[in-house]
């Protein structure tokens, strides 16, 4: 065989790994961030994908999710994140948010809802999940082969 034929054969062949690994990657991470419980309207789940490079004589898969929040999900926040510190408000006395589950919450007379606030001084947090160290072991499974750069 001739030596451009070898190597557009393997060109073709990486490539077709490539995507097979990302495609791989990416519904395991999926299937992780069901498990783990962290679904709650799927666009996390939804924005987890891959994208494939060719380099010089190189192939790179390269899987992410592009939704803002999903880092706080893979690193943890308050004491379980990466300053292990509790969350506390900035520029008020207490946080507030919304209870969950939304069965909390009740119906007033009107049909409408009554979204009972909850206030705290501070928070622990939330553990770390890291989806996408996870799919990569699972899919793959050798250390060697993963580059977290999780900030």
């Amino acid at each position: 065989m001739h030596d451009a034929t070898i190597e557009a054969a393997l060109d073709r062949a990486s490539m077709r790994w490539a995507h097979g690994v990302g495609t791989e990657v990416t519904n395991a991470a999926r299937e992780i961030i069901t498990e783990d419980g962290h679904v709650d309207e799927g666009r996390m789940r939804a924005a987890v994908d891959y994208a494939v490079r060719r380099g010089n004589k190189s192939v790179t898969t390269i899987v992410g999710c592009d939704v803002d929040y999903a880092v706080f999900f893979h690193t943890g926040t308050g004491i379980h994140g990466p300053h292990g510190t509790p969350i506390v408000p900035v520029s008020a006395k207490a946080l507030r948010f919304e209870p969950r589950p939304a069965a909390v919450r009740r119906k007033t007379p009107r049909g409408g809802v009554d979204a009972r606030y909850i206030f705290r001084r501070s928070v622990q947090g939330m553990e770390r999940s890291p989806f996408m160290v996870k799919a990569l072991h699972r899919v793959i499974g050798d250390d060697s082969l993963i580059r977290d750069r999780t900030p």
